[in-house]
């Protein structure tokens, strides 16, 4: 407690307000009970803010908990329950909302400081787990110990410490904590972690929490060496809102990395976590071809990549509802044509079942190409054809009344499609490819 109060003291100042995370934790308590000690020697404000996630019965015993701590030590409290989730990563949105509400009260305080209880141990395991699933160089550091956010600076005071220190301190003052059960469950990878990884690693050296700190510290300063190069590389192959591909490939594999993820972090912010390592290298890849490509990225994001220049694009899906052949007002019904292409099918309408619908494509969907044996999907139709992304939703599929696609307008012919010497007595006309 010494050294946490020693840094607490350096670091604030009287009448500085600060925000902490607490969920009524042994790690939160303890940061608590720092700032409740340092609350005696300065005239500091201590908001303090709980999160009920509404996932246990137990959560509510603990907001009433951690309410109950601060009226008795005069800090101000503030929680809030969230009654809904969306379905997504349970974890992802949980510090998405958790963070969310922190910052609301540092804007509504005016607070200088957010503070977690995050320790060496949770360094560790974050560290650890990165390594193991692969991440940048900024995520194998894991955290820092302080970090510039929106309306102020996050710290994490607890981090030279172990969880080990933070339950004996606790255990010999006799101050209360809860335990969330789920820490106990090894569905979740960190808890594997905690259990059978970190004592094998502590058995070994007893502070080797230290040294995770010190390799934490020494790739977050190579980070921002790389960070500082990179921010001028970027500029030099920006022009006119687009990135110029030689000039980018002139520069080192780590940086092209690097400014390839500087961009995607702008454009994907809270859903970076959705890019992974993968992509980047494959982006890398493909702006070292000559050819013009289109690649899609997660929640519909491309990589346009045309003549000399590359951009990344985002665009929201649109979906085609089913609706009657007649209803539909970019294919037509025509007497007769000599034409011989993609935006023309004739079909035998003894072979099918009528009447004829155009709709979206679902996820499942199939067809069975003319002259190829065989169904093949439509979505690979769609990426061999490099339709982009955002209108493969609308893009419209001819159906009968059996669901059977017997044509993708523009694109592919099915195996319903008759050759002009063949029977057929209906013939259709796709106008809007010929338009495009």
């Amino acid at each position: 407690m010494k050294e946490v109060l020693k840094f607490l003291n350096l670091k604030l100042n009287d009448s500085d307000k600060v925000v902490v995370a607490c969920s009524g934790g042994p790690d939160s308590m303890y940061l608590m009970e720092s700032l409740r000690q340092l609350k005696q020697q300065k005239n500091i404000t201590v908001i303090c803010a709980h999160v009920n996630h509404n996932k246990r019965e137990q959560s509510k015993i603990e907001y009433e908990f951690v309410k109950n701590y601060c009226e008795l030590n005069q800090f101000i409290f503030e929680g809030i329950v969230i009654e809904e989730w969306k379905d997504e990563n349970f974890h992802v949105e949980a510090r998405k909302k958790r963070y969310q509400f922190f910052e609301s009260l540092m804007e509504q305080y005016q607070a200088t400081y957010l503070m977690t209880a995050h320790h060496g141990d949770d360094l560790m395991e974050t560290i650890l787990m990165r390594l193991t699933r692969g991440s940048n160089l900024n995520g194998y550091a894991g955290f820092k110990k302080e970090m510039q956010i929106k309306h102020g600076l996050l710290i994490r005071p607890l981090i030279h410490l172990t969880k080990e220190e933070i339950t004996i301190y606790l255990r010999e003052n006799k101050l209360n904590y809860y335990i969330d059960s789920s820490n106990e469950s090894e569905v979740y990878t960190r808890n594997r972690y905690r259990k059978h990884i970190l004592p094998f690693l502590k058995n070994e050296y007893k502070d080797v929490h230290h040294k995770y700190y010190e390799f934490s510290e020494t790739l977050q300063e190579v980070d921002c060496f790389l960070n500082e190069m990179m921010q001028d590389a970027l500029t030099n192959i920006t022009v006119n809102d687009k990135f110029i591909t030689a000039m980018f490939n002139q520069h080192h594999n780590i940086l092209k990395h690097k400014i390839i993820y500087s961009i995607l972090e702008e454009l994907y912010e809270d859903n970076i976590y959705l890019i992974e390592k993968k992509h980047i290298d494959k982006i890398v890849d493909i702006l070292l071809d000559n050819e013009n490509k289109i690649i899609d990225l997660p929640n519909n994001v491309q990589l346009i990549k045309s003549y000399d220049s590359f951009t990344f694009e985002t665009n929201e899906k649109e979906e085609l509802s089913k609706v009657s052949l007649e209803e539909y007002d970019k294919i037509y019904q025509i007497e007769a044509s000599e034409k011989k292409s993609n935006y023309i099918t004739r079909l035998n309408s003894k072979e099918i079942k009528l009447p004829l619908f155009v709709r979206g494509k679902k996820d499942s969907d199939r067809m069975s190409i003319k002259n190829l044996n065989g169904h093949k999907l439509i979505s690979d139709i769609f990426i061999n054809e490099k339709v982009p992304s955002n209108k493969r939703g609308n893009y419209p599929l001819l159906v009968d009344s059996n669901d059977e696609i017997l044509w993708i307008p523009g694109i592919k012919k099915s195996k319903f499609d008759k050759d002009k010497s063949d029977y057929y007595d209906i013939i259709l006309e796709y106008k809007e490819g010929e338009l495009k």
